[in-house]
């Protein structure tokens, strides 16, 4: 069975509100992201500094 003529389907019921949930979580993410992203550099700096010792 194809791939395709599966989910088509289900993407004509489901597609817009799974886009919606989509674009809901990225605006939801987007505030925290760069600080998030900046923890784990941090974090992984101290993780390979320490592994060196």
């Amino acid at each position: 069975m194809r791939l395709g003529s599966v989910v088509a389907p289900v993407l004509r019921v489901a597609g817009a509100p799974i886009g919606f949930a989509a674009a809901t979580l990225i605006r939801l993410i987007r505030p925290v992201a760069s600080s998030a992203l900046q923890l784990l550099v941090v974090s992984d700096r101290e993780e390979q500094t320490s592994s060196d010792a």
